[in-house]
């Protein structure tokens, strides 16, 4: 049966008539109706937005970059950046650290008419001058410290533009800088360790050599030149570039093999230029290596606040890793065999005890745990500041034990009161302080020749804290060196400084170098006397103590 059509209704003959409007008749109402419809969306679209948000956006600029920027106490970015700023009379204020603030008074004003589309734009810009070059280069060296301690970046966790930053910043200053540049560049190259790292250092050479004018022919040619001045410079800078080159393959060509495979680092290492250069760098180090360094039998010694500090003669010899100094290649850049030497000094033969701390807080007060909290806002210390403490002295087992959760600071501070008691002894010679690690390492390489330091730790690390000096392994004056606790040096880490000797101790950095491993460290670790650790230097931890040196000054 066939669906039945419905009839759609028809509405043409429907006839609409507007009633009249208070009397109004529709063909007098209807016009006034839309010409106020008119006038509405005129006044919303074009006055409107200009009555209720009346003001100016404003660019805000400045040189350096990165500056925040403050109005009537608010804060609207960091430049460069645009920001609405409603009309009136504002303070703005700029400020960056290291740099003076700059303050504003602006009378910002405002358009009405059509500002939705084209609202009034106006440019702030400032030129800030650096008025603390020391503070600047200071925190962007620690800066660089603390992003070099990382090496997985990647397309997207990038190094940031830390170093062509701060060349960038300090060319904003008057007179000749470029010694500072120089210097600042020189220091952070001791954190390069990675591809990202390389590129970024380069980058802030090439802004040094061309004067920031930009790359061109002749920075290419300056950059060569500062190439073999780095050669000269630093023996082991071959090396370095290997520690940041990329091994990641790529595909070149080259005259004898074709098209092939090869990453930077390969094409690096095996080119005649390198290969030249680690022959007779391997042959200097074994050479060296051969002469013997020091001998810890022959017992000069002095006393001191009734610590026994025995006499190091000055030496050269190889530190880092000697044990497999024939390889074909050295691949570790921290522990990169390298020729070193050292001054003669005095070194202490044991690790100072909680007695001796004892000493040095009650002579000063400011540094007992009472005075942690104190000590915590100066940022000397930590909160485990002598926690094993009963109260402000240690307990009476513990007297002889190695002092622990002591900081850097600390340490330093005993140094410098252990002085105070030099001057009668030896006036105007000797003076206190933390042995750089050149010393310590020349200690320990000589009992690490001898006796094994693996002798000196436990299979998995549970050892205890000892009293000092009862070390069964011990053969020499100098004690416990190895497996105690972690001790001190008064360097600045760097990675890759093996590869950049010698360093210049001018520079700064974020963290302090530790030696030696402690009772918690097991045989597996594998601590030798070329292993480094750092820790920052207010840390403070139950595997962690020091021992003085005494040298001329």
């Amino acid at each position: 049966m066939a669906k039945q059509k419905k009839e759609v209704t028809d509405f043409s003959d429907v006839v609409v008539t507007l009633k009249p409007l208070f009397g109004i008749k529709p063909e007098h109402y209807l016009p006034v109706i839309y010409l106020i419809a008119i006038i509405l969306i005129v006044f919303f679209v074009l006055f409107f937005p200009g009555l209720s948000k009346h003001g100016t956006y404003i660019t805000f600029k400045t040189t350096p970059e990165k500056a925040p920027v403050y109005v009537d106490t608010a804060y609207v970015g960091s430049t460069p950046c645009t920001a609405f700023i409603k009309s009136g009379n504002r303070e703005i204020l700029i400020k960056k650290p290291f740099y003076p603030e700059i303050v504003l008074q602006k009378q910002v004003k405002g358009k009405v008419f059509a500002s939705l589309f084209f609202p009034r734009k106006e440019i702030v810009f400032q030129q800030c001058k650096l008025d603390d070059l020391e503070g600047l280069l200071d925190w962007s060296v620690k800066d660089a410290a603390r992003f070099g301690m990382l090496n997985d970046f990647t397309a997207t966790y990038q190094f940031p533009p830390l170093f062509t930053n701060a060349v960038s910043a300090i060319y904003g200053t008057e007179g000749d800088i470029s010694k500072d540049i120089y210097d600042f560049l020189h220091n952070v190259m001791y954190y390069v360790d990675s591809e990202q790292e390389l590129w970024e250092l380069i980058s802030g050479f090439s802004l040094l050599v061309s004067d920031k004018k930009g790359f061109s022919a002749f920075t290419i040619i300056d950059m060569a030149k500062e190439i073999i001045k780095l050669k000269k410079m630093y023996d082991g800078f071959p090396c370095w570039l290997t520690r940041s080159l990329s091994k990641a393959k790529h595909t070149f060509k080259t005259p004898d093999k074709g098209v092939q495979q090869v990453s930077l680092y390969d094409l690096f290492v095996s080119g005649n230029w390198f290969t030249g250069y680690f022959t007779a760098y391997k042959e200097k180090i074994l050479t060296i290596n051969k002469q013997e360094t020091i001998n810890l039998e022959e017992k000069k010694k002095i006393s001191v606040k009734n610590t026994v500090f025995i006499f190091i003669p000055g030496t050269t010899y190889i530190m880092g890793d000697t044990v497999n100094l024939d390889s074909s290649f050295y691949p570790d850049m921290e522990t990169l065999p390298h020729p070193v030497t050292t001054e003669s000094f005095y070194i202490s033969e044991r690790e100072v005890t909680n007695r001796d701390f004892l000493s040095f807080v009650k002579a000063n007060p400011s540094w007992l745990p009472a005075n942690r909290e104190k000590l915590i806002a100066d940022e000397l210390v930590t909160g485990n500041y002598l926690s094993h403490w009963n109260g402000d002295s240690p307990v009476d087992e513990d007297m002889e034990k190695p002092v622990t959760d002591i900081s850097y600071f600390a340490a330093r501070e005993y140094c410098r009161w252990l002085t105070s008691f030099l001057s009668g002894q030896f006036p105007g010679r000797l003076s206190a302080r933390l042995p750089y690690e050149t010393e310590w390492e020349c200690i320990a390489k000589y009992i690490d020749n001898r006796v094994t330091a693996s002798l000196f730790f436990s299979e998995r690390g549970s050892g205890s804290l000892s009293n000092t000096g009862k070390n069964a392994n011990d053969r020499y004056p100098v004690r416990d060196i190895f497996g105690s606790v972690w001790e001190w040096c008064d360097n600045w880490y760097y990675p890759v400084d093996s590869a950049l000797s010698p360093i210049d101790t001018a520079f700064t950095g974020s963290e302090k170098v530790v030696r030696g491993g402690s009772w918690a460290t097991s045989k597996t670790d594998n601590v030798r006397s070329w292993t480094r650790g750092s820790q920052p230097p207010s840390w403070c931890t139950p595997y962690l103590g020091f021992r003085p040196v005494l040298s001329e000054y």
